[in-house]
C-alpha cells in the first residue's frame, strides 16, 4: 500500500525531529547507521501488530533521506523484558543476524532481555570492524 504525499511529509518531519539529536547517526568504518531509534514502552507487541507498516515507512525514509547503510528500530517491551529489532532491508537484517546470532521472523528479531543503544552500538562496531 503506497503512502500519500501528506503522510510521507509527516513521516519526514518526524524523522527530521528524531535526527536533530547529534547521537542519532553513528559513522563507523565509513558506514552510517541510525542508533536513535529505540522505543521503550509497555505493550510493544501492539506496535508490532498494528503499526508495523508505519514503522517500515519511517525506516525507509531514514534509509533513503540520510543515505544510511543500516536502519532498524529497537522496540523494548518493559513488562516482559524483551527487545524487538525491526529491520526491513536485507543488509541490516544480515548485520543484526550476525551480531545477535538469531534469525528474523518476517521483519522482527526477538531478543530476550532489554537491549539498549549503549549495549547495541559496541556490538555493531565490532561486527563492522571484522
Amino acid at each position: 500500500m503506497p503512502i500519500s504525499k501528506g503522510k510521507k511529509k509527516e513521516i519526514i518531519e518526524k524523522v527530521d525531529a528524531l535526527l536533530k539529536d547529534s547521537k542519532s547517526v553513528v559513522f563507523f568504518n565509513f558506514k552510517a547507521f541510525n542508533v536513535k531509534s529505540t522505543i521503550e514502552m509497555l505493550g510493544a507487541k501492539s506496535i508490532l501488530k498494528n503499526r508495523q507498516f508505519e514503522v517500515r515507512n519511517a525506516l525507509e525514509v531514514l534509509h533513503k533521506k540520510f543515505d544510511l547503510e543500516y536502519v532498524f528500530l529497537n522496540l523494548v517491551e518493559l513488562e516482559k523484558a524483551t527487545s524487538y529489532l525491526l529491520a526491513f532491508d536485507k543488509e541490516t537484517k544480515n548485520l543484526l543476524r550476525r551480531v545477535f546470532g538469531h534469525a528474523f521472523t518476517k521483519d522482527v528479531l526477538l531478543l530476550e532481555g532489554v537491549k539498549l543503544r549503549k549495549q547495541i552500538v559496541p556490538l555493531l562496531k565490532q561486527a563492522l570492524s571484522n
